[in-house]
């Protein structure tokens, strides 16, 4: 796949006026699309009806056919006859995208969170960035050993089901708090004043506390 750079050379275009100025949308031929239009396709390389294509507006729609998130390869030939060839290969539905592992948090929550959504597109990127905002949650409920493993099941039909695999860890507790920079007040002034307090290890009673995560 070509992500950037010049298209023109890797294209094996030669970087004269007759023949990179030769193509034009109807000239486009559309291969590997299944649920995405090829007019769809065609119309990323903005060119109007009767315009010639250069190498600058070809590289623009490769960038701009990646960008959608529907594929995940796109190539761009030219064929005989002055013909652009664009073989694409579209990223795989999501047939269902569910949490395993997860008990302190209901999946309610946690696909408020996430992007990666039933019937949507898988992307991997998303799917990344999924992961970061999962276990951001878990911090935000003083979980801060929290770790997410996504798996990507294949089914038929270029569909996958993503598993995000949770494991929740312990709440980390407060060791000990400090003030800095505190002369009019102590520490132990400024203490009763706060919220958040140090863990105290006390048999059957240390599970009431929720001040020290």
């Amino acid at each position: 796949a070509l992500a950037g750079g010049s298209l023109a050379t890797a294209m094996g275009f030669v970087a004269t006026a007759t023949n990179v100025m030769a193509q034009s949308t109807a000239s486009i031929v559309v291969e590997g699309n299944r649920r995405v239009e090829a007019d769809t396709i065609r119309s990323y390389f903005r060119a109007n009806p009767g315009e010639s294509l250069d190498s600058y507006k070809i590289d623009q729609a490769l960038k701009s056919l990646y960008a959608t998130g529907l594929f995940q390869d796109v190539r761009i030939d030219r064929g005989a006859g002055g013909r652009i060839v664009v073989t694409v290969v579209e990223n795989p539905v999501l047939n269902r995208v569910a949490f395993e592992g997860n008990k302190k948090l209901k999946d309610e929550q946690i696909t408020m969170e996430v992007q990666s959504k039933s019937r949507g597109t898988l992307s991997r990127p998303t799917v990344q960035a999924d992961v970061q905002r999962i276990i951001e949650v878990y911090r935000r409920n003083g979980r801060f050993d929290a770790r997410v493993d996504p798996k990507i099941i294949e089914l038929p039909n270029n569909r996958v089901d993503m598993v995000f695999e949770i494991s929740e860890g312990e709440k980390t507790g407060v060791k000990k708090l400090r003030f800095v920079g505190n002369k009019a007040y102590g520490d132990q002034r400024l203490k009763d004043e706060i919220k958040t307090s140090e863990t105290t290890f006390i048999p059957l009673l240390s599970f009431l506390q929720s001040a020290d995560i």
